[in-house]
């Protein structure tokens, strides 16, 4: 609450104190296109293109990250590009996804794994799944990673294996109930669903006619969605 930190499009991260004095700005990417402050407050994540960094919040100081080599598809079409970016609750894991690996339903010219660092920025087994990556998310309390690919995914981070998939596709949010058992997830798939975070196996569903911008649970564990358009 004291310290608020932007990611701006042309890649770099400042940080200000609660009056607005700025006190830092590092340029670190080419561009961002995501932020996430660490649960301690001690790091601070971003991702873009071409990459995920993991950042010092006293000073900006990269610690260290992954970087793709920055490519152009022309037109202003940036791929490898990270949109999504979040922290495990301890804050000892981070996690990154690509959008550009897929393109009109063939593959992207420079396709790349999901990006798992540890709190200092140092890479860590990938998790594989196919297609973009919309959206992330750590199970809350544990280091299980939810990927919004083609199928949702859910991969243990500390080894990369994957534990299930799903049929919710192109997750971008993500919603978990108060008792830990159950989540919701939903995005560019255009479908949503309620499911079961032992297993994967959807509970409820629904198909929309646009993109899901945001999902959210009722005590109860009913389904609300927010529809593109």
């Amino acid at each position: 609450g004291k310290v608020t930190y932007v990611a701006t499009h042309g890649g770099s991260v400042a940080a200000y104190d609660a009056g607005g004095k700025e006190l830092w700005n590092v340029p670190v990417l080419l561009e961002a296109g995501a932020l996430a402050v660490s649960p301690k407050g001690d790091r601070v994540a971003v991702g873009g293109y071409p990459g995920l960094l993991v950042l010092d919040a006293a000073d900006g100081k990269v610690l260290d990250g992954f970087r793709a080599a920055p490519k152009s598809a022309g037109n202003w079409i940036l791929i490898n590009r990270i949109t999504s970016v979040a922290w495990n609750s301890a804050g000892t894991r981070v996690a990154g996804g690509w959008v550009n690996n897929k393109w009109g339903g063939g593959p992207g010219p420079d396709p790349h794994d999901v990006v798992v660092l540890d709190a200092n920025g140092k890479p860590l087994p990938s998790p594989k799944v196919d297609g973009n990556v919309f959206g992330v998310a750590f199970v809350p309390g544990t280091d299980t990673l939810l990927i919004g690919a083609d199928k949702l995914t859910a991969a243990n981070s500390a080894d990369g294996s994957v534990l299930w998939a799903n049929e919710i596709g192109g997750a971008q949010s993500f919603a978990f109930s108060s008792d830990g058992q159950t989540a919701a997830a939903g995005g560019w798939g255009k479908n949503a669903g309620v499911f079961k975070l032992a297993d994967g196996v959807i509970a409820e569903s629904a198909k929309m006619d646009a993109v899901i911008g945001g999902v959210a649970l009722t005590p109860t564990n009913d389904l609300i969605v927010a529809v593109w358009g």
